[in-house]
């Protein structure tokens, strides 16, 4: 059976016309309720059945009061993440980030604060877009969350779009380069934001994000990484040893360090690359000194190999440590105190590189002054681990990483069941931008529990199982590929997951069957090809991709230019076009698309 099929098959059954036949139904049986206060979800388990039932009573309660947000707000997250009815979800978000409401926020401003759209309302409709490949709108509530974020007069809605603007921020990163002219939007918009107010994650992903345009355009892109307070002043010492990370933990620390006068750190973009010239693996130490005003000191680490980092001679990170897996881009916010404080990172090189980054600003994001002063130090201890041993050490150093407290239902306004998926959905997310893994199995388990609604959450999971660091790639791959399939089987619409699983079975060799499912698409209704952006540029390039590896030149040649007509400057339609140019020796052609993948990352 074809995906549109099976599609097909469940909108039979349980369409939204078919929901809201039922919903009616079971109105006349808790109309009643409603004269009184808002409905409150049961404290019973809040399954299948009683979402149903309690959107029935909050669509009873929001004829009789249309204009309470909170319940709207709630409504729509039982049909987003109970009930897996993206369409009626997004009827009302979509009253609730109007323009009638941003205009109602401009006429407010005399007031505490400017009454804006719920954050809440603008992520949960930036992450439906998002999945659904509708990047204009995800686009657009996504600058609109960041820029409102430090304007809420509500604190409770202040908190809370402070702590989404980092996942908005990576939607826009993800977003980047699928519409024409994104790249010159993100640069107006990036000069709009108000850095000084937003959360360090959320500044130092937006910072990346602007820095990487301007490496591909040619530009001085340095002042935007040491905006982020990456450290590229450092001392590096000769290379030590002859196994590489396993002599990361016997080497003693206390050992004399001596700077490599022929030795550099060479900036590569946050990072810095240091080299080995010597025919075996080996460990560099490299050393600078930070000026911390304040209490706090906001580091943010991540190494390619093995790699462990200390302030003061007291150990904060071990990608090698062997109790846990390591977290790959985790970020601390160590209590050092004012004054200067050493950062060592001692890094295993196995071959001929490595490279390694280290970020050091204040809890708020603003960049540390750095010297590469081998010598100095301060002296920070983590309290009461004086003697202890590494791991005991290292307890201490994840206890101070920072972490957003989605799972806590009393913190950032998501208390309640309905909310519990969304908890947990946030929750990984930010241990996927963390790289770790240990953090979002734990996460894993319980949202999968919570999915039953919830297309939204296997897609994440999905992304979950292919970074899983215990799993090999097969196995991986396999586990990805079911979470697909969850998704799809809630939300036939969902784009991504579909792309995503029509590009796994193509690796997998599947050429023909991927074909028949995407041929099968152009059948479906306008309203549902709609919502899965069915005409859209990653639906043509996986068409194109279908037909080249199945040798229909013709067929792949007219994909690839419906491609080039939604998005002709897109990087992944101009690398497609060149291979084509340099397939029939068109080379005047190759040479011109040469010139255009100048901006593009790889070229």
């Amino acid at each position: 059976m074809t995906l549109h099929a099976r599609a097909g098959r469940r909108s039979a059954s349980s369409s939204p016309g078919g929901l809201t036949l039922l919903l009616t139904l079971l109105l006349t049986a808790v109309l009643p309720g409603t004269l009184g206060c808002r409905p409150q979800p049961g404290s019973a388990l809040f399954d299948h059945d009683a979402a149903l039932d309690h959107a029935a009573r909050l669509e009873a309660w929001l004829e009789r009061h249309p204009d309470d947000e909170r319940a709207r707000l709630e409504l729509a997250h039982v049909y987003w993440l109970h009930l897996a009815e993206p369409s009626l979800a997004i009827g009302h978000l979509d009253l609730l980030t109007s323009t009638r409401a941003e205009g109602k926020a401009r006429r407010n401003k005399r007031a505490k604060g400017p009454e804006l759209p719920s954050p809440q309302a603008r992520f949960a409709r930036a992450a439906l877009a998002h999945s659904h490949l509708d990047a204009n709108r995800a686009w657009e509530e996504s600058v609109a969350l960041l820029h409102e974020a430090p304007l809420h007069g509500d604190r409770d809605h202040r908190a809370q779009a402070m702590a989404l603007s980092a996942p908005a921020a990576r939607i826009l990163d993800n977003l980047l380069g699928l519409r024409p002219g994104d790249v010159t939007e993100f640069e107006r918009v990036f000069a709009d934001f108000d850095l000084e107010q937003l959360p360090a994650e959320t500044v130092e992903e937006l910072l990346s994000t602007r820095a990487q345009v301007a490496r591909l355009r040619g530009e001085d892109y340095r002042p935007y990484y040491a905006q982020q307070g990456c450290v590229q002043d450092w001392a590096v010492g000769p290379v030590e040893g002859f196994r590489g990370a396993l002599e990361l933990d016997r080497l003693p620390l206390d050992r004399p360090f001596v700077a490599d006068p022929e030795a550099t750190a060479t900036a590569l973009s946050c990072a810095v690359r240091v080299w080995n010239p010597e025919p075996r693996a080996g460990i560099r130490r490299m050393r600078t000194v930070v000026e911390v005003p304040g209490e706090t000191m906001r580091l943010s680490v991540g190494a390619q190999f093995p790699a462990r980092v200390y302030v003061d001679d007291t150990l904060v990170w071990a990608s090698d440590r062997s109790d846990r897996y390591a977290a790959q881009e985790p970020a601390f916010l160590v209590p050092t105190g004012p004054g200067r404080h050493r950062i060592e990172i001692q890094t295993a090189i196995p071959s001929e590189r490595a490279w390694l980054l280290v970020r050091a600003s204040e809890p708020g994001g603003r960049p540390l002054k750095t010297a590469a002063d081998p010598e100095s130090h301060g002296s920070f201890a983590w309290d009461g681990a004086v003697g202890a041993g590494e791991r005991a050490l290292l307890e201490r150093a994840d206890a101070h990483m920072e972490i957003q407290p989605w799972t806590e239902p009393k913190v950032l306004g998501l208390r309640g069941p309905v909310y519990e998926p969304l908890r947990l959905y946030l929750a990984l997310d930010d241990a996927l931008a963390d790289g770790d893994g240990d953090r979002a199995e734990t996460l894993a388990v319980p949202l999968q529990e919570q999915s039953l609604g919830f297309a939204e959450a296997h897609l994440l999971l999905a992304e979950f199982e292919l970074a899983d660091p215990t799993r090999g790639r097969t196995s991986s791959a396999a586990r990805q590929q079911a979470e697909l399939e969850a998704a799809l089987a809630l939300d036939p619409t969902m784009g991504r997951a579909l792309v995503g699983l029509f590009d796994l079975r193509l690796a997998r060799g599947e050429d023909v069957e991927v074909l028949e499912d995407l041929e099968a698409l152009s059948d479906l209704d306008e309203v549902t090809a709609a919502a899965m952006n069915r005409d859209g540029l990653s639906f043509s390039l996986l068409r194109y991709e279908a037909y080249r590896r199945r040798g229909s030149d013709y067929q792949a040649e007219q994909a690839l230019e419906a491609a080039a007509a939604i998005h002709p400057g897109n990087c992944d339609v101009l690398m497609a076009r060149r291979a084509m140019a340099r397939e029939r020796s068109q080379v005047a052609i190759e040479d011109q698309l040469s010139e255009a993948l100048g901006e593009c990352p790889g070229s």
